[in-house]
C-alpha cells in the first residue's frame, strides 16, 4: 500500500482533533529499528501509545524506507506518512543565498523568540522522536499554533543514528569538509554550529531522553581520546525488537562470510576503479580460501555496482533494502567483514558475531587519507568488538582463529 503525503495543515488537524502520544521523524532502516524498539518497550510495559510517523526523504537518495520496514504493526496502530523535502525547511525552495539565510534564521528560531516551545506539565505529554540529536523542527511546526501549544507539552526522545551518533564535532568538520565546494563547506560547518547551539537551547528547556547504544566514558588523560561504554538497557531493548523483526532469506551457503560494502566512490573518497579493484581482490582471496561470500550493499551505493564481480565469482547479494541486523537474526555467518560500517559493531554487539575491519587495507591501497580520521573515531567507539586486518595474511588469521 502506497503511503500518503501529509501536509503541515493536515498534521496540525490530526494533533488538534485527537490525543496524539508521539510524533516521530525517520529516514533510514536503522531509524525504523530504533523507533520499533521504543514502541515495543512501551507495549511490553502495558503502555500502548499512538502516534504519527513522518518519513523524510534522504538528501541524496530520496525515500529509502516505507511501511514494510517497520515491525510495530504487530503491536501498535500508529499512522505513517511521507513528508516532502521542504516540510521543515520551506526556505530551501529559494535559491538566493542571502534571502534563504534570512528566512532560515527567522523560521528556525521564531518559536524560541515567541517563547511557545517550552515544557509545561499542565498539558498532555507528547513525545517528539528524532534520530541523532534534538532539533527544533517539530516544535516549530506544532507549537507555533496556539491551539496546540495549549494542548501539548513536549518530551524529546533521541534515537541512535548509528556510527554518526558518536563522531565528534571536530571529526565531523574534517570529514564533511572534504571533497566539496567552498560554498558547501561553509554551509556544512554552519549546520554543525547551529545544531550545537540548538542542542544547548533545547536541553535547558525541554525534557530530553537519549536512547543511544553507547555512552561516553572518561577521556584518556594521556591522549584525550574519547572512550565509550555499552548502554545495556538500550542494547537489550534493541535485542528484543530484533527478535521480532527477524527475516529469513533462506541462505543456503555454508562456510559463509558477509561483506558489508560502503559508498566510497559515490562520496568521491576514491575512484570507482580503485574501489572495485580492492573489493575484487578481497573476494578473490576469500574464494580461493574456500569461503562463500555474501555481499551486502550499502543503501546509498548504486544497484549494479558489483554485478561483474558477483557474476565472475558466483557470489550472493543481499537486497539493499534489507537491514543487515534483521538478517543476522536468522542467519549466522562465520564472520562479518567491512570497513567502518555500523553493521560491524552491531554484528558483534547484538549477535556475538566475529567482526573484522579492513579499513587499514583500504587506506594503504587507495590512499584515502580522510579515512584515517574516521578510522580513529570508529576505533574509539567499537573498542574490542571489531578486529582489524592490515593485510590478507592478518585477515585469514583472524577469520580462522
Amino acid at each position: 500500500m502506497q503511503l500518503e503525503m501529509i501536509k503541515e495543515s493536515e498534521l496540525n488537524e490530526l494533533l488538534k482533533d485527537k490525543k496524539i502520544d508521539f510524533v516521530a521523524t525517520v529516514i533510514s532502516h536503522w531509524h525504523a529499528i530504533g523507533l520499533d524498539a521504543f514502541l515495543y518497550d512501551h507495549f511490553i510495559n502495558n503502555n500502548k501509545i499512538q502516534g504519527i510517523i513522518l518519513i523524510q526523504p534522504h538528501s541524496e537518495n530520496g525515500y529509502i524506507i516505507n511501511e514494510k520496514d517497520f515491525a510495530f504493526r504487530n503491536f501498535n496502530d500508529s499512522n505513517i506518512y511521507y513528508i516532502d523535502e521542504n516540510f521543515f525547511y520551506p526556505h530551501r525552495k529559494n535559491n538566493n543565498l542571502l534571502i534563504k539565510s534570512a528566512e532560515f534564521f527567522y523560521q528556525y528560531f521564531k518559536p524560541i523568540l515567541n517563547k511557545v516551545m517550552f515544557y509545561n506539565k499542565k498539558y498532555n505529554n507528547i513525545f517528539l522522536i528524532y534520530p541523532w540529536f534534538p532539533t527544533i523542527n517539530l516544535i516549530k511546526k506544532i507549537f507555533l499554533h496556539n491551539n496546540l501549544s495549549k494542548k501539548y507539552s513536549p518530551h524529546m526522545i533521541i534515537i541512535d543514528e548509528g556510527i554518526g551518533t558518536y563522531i565528534s564535532d571536530e571529526a565531523s568538520k574534517i570529514v564533511i569538509g572534504s571533497n566539496i565546494s567552498f560554498k558547501d563547506k561553509i554551509k556544512n560547518l554552519l549546520d554543525i554550529s547551529l545544531a550545537s547551539f540548538e542542542r544547548k537551547i533545547l536541553s535547558n528547556n525541554v525534557p530530553i531522553q537519549t536512547r543511544f547504544l553507547f555512552r561516553s566514558s572518561i577521556k584518556n588523560s594521556n591522549n584525550l581520546k574519547r572512550r565509550f561504554e555499552v548502554n545495556n538497557d538500550i542494547v537489550n531493548s534493541y535485542k528484543r525488537i530484533l527478535k521480532i523483526r527477524k527475516k529469513n532469506l533462506h541462505i543456503k551457503s555454508t562456510n559463509t562470510i558477509i561483506f558489508l560494502s560502503q559508498p566510497y566512490s559515490e562520496y568521491c573518497l576514491c575512484s570507482l576503479e580503485d574501489e572495485l579493484m580492492i573489493i575484487e581482490s578481497l573476494v578473490q582471496f576469500l574464494v580461493n580460501n574456500n569461503f562463500s561470500i555474501i555481499l551486502k550493499l550499502h543503501p546509498r551505493e548504486y544497484e549494479g555496482k558489483y554485478d561483474r564481480i558477483i557474476e565472475k565469482y558466483n557470489i550472493e547479494k543481499i537486497p539493499q533494502d534489507f537491514p543487515i541486523e534483521d538478517i543476522f537474526s536468522g542467519f549466522k555467518p562465520i564472520c562479518v567483514i567491512g570497513t567502518l560500517s555500523t553493521g560491524l559493531i552491531n554484528a558483534n554487539l547484538f549477535f556475538d558475531l566475529k567482526s573484522i575491519s579492513i579499513v587499514d587495507m583500504i587506506i594503504s591501497f587507495a590512499k584515502i587519507e580522510i579515512l584515517k580520521v574516521s578510522a580513529d573515531e570508529f576505533r574509539s567507539i567499537a573498542g574490542d568488538m571489531v578486529l582489524y586486518a592490515e593485510d590478507f595474511k592478518k585477515l585469514i588469521s583472524l577469520i580462522r582463529n
